[in-house]
């Protein structure tokens, strides 16, 4: 980022969060045009199974800090959560929808591995209720232009009859 910043780039920064101290708050808000979270959870609980060795208080308290620096100096920072969807999540995705902005979160979007997929098509009772809650939170949030709904699309998870055209990233 340093060699970066020296030859006045801005960069996209993804990060698990855990290692945002003053001075590298301060640098990520000075040269960065985007700071991704890869907090993968909704909760407490199950970011601290996805994402091992992971503190959920501190990377919130990590993102805020950012924040508040951005607000401070009128950086135009992009803050985006990033949510790979994994089995042991996949039950929190409306949840992350209808909280992003509430863990500082300006955008959001989405990933998935490939044992997602097989797990839909095994329990399709499993991805009809998904789609119907991640549906409903997307028809709903009030700035839903600010989801990426790419993945959630291809991994078959919304219902294109009830978005319409408001949702097509």
């Amino acid at each position: 980022m340093d060699f970066c910043f020296s030859e006045n780039k801005k960069v996209g920064l993804m990060t698990n969060g855990l290692l945002v101290d003053d001075q590298i708050a301060q640098k990520i808000v000075d040269g960065c045009y985007e700071f991704c979270v890869s907090i993968n959870a909704a909760t407490k609980t199950t970011h601290e199974i996805v994402n091992v060795g992971s503190k959920w208080e501190r990377v919130l308290d990590n993102i805020a800090k950012i924040k508040i620096r951005k607000h401070q100096s009128g950086s135009e920072l992009e803050i985006r959560g990033h949510f790979t969807i994994v089995n042991s999540n996949i039950h929190e995705i409306p949840l992350f929808i209808k909280t992003f902005e509430f863990l500082g979160f300006e955008k959001i979007d989405f990933g998935f591995d490939g044992t997602v997929a097989r797990l839909l098509h095994r329990f399709p009772n499993v991805k009809s209720q998904l789609t119907r809650s991640i549906t409903k939170n997307i028809v709903g949030h009030p700035n839903s232009q600010l989801i990426d709904t790419k993945r959630l699309r291809i991994l078959g998870l919304l219902s294109p009859s009830k978005l319409g055209a408001s949702c097509d990233q």
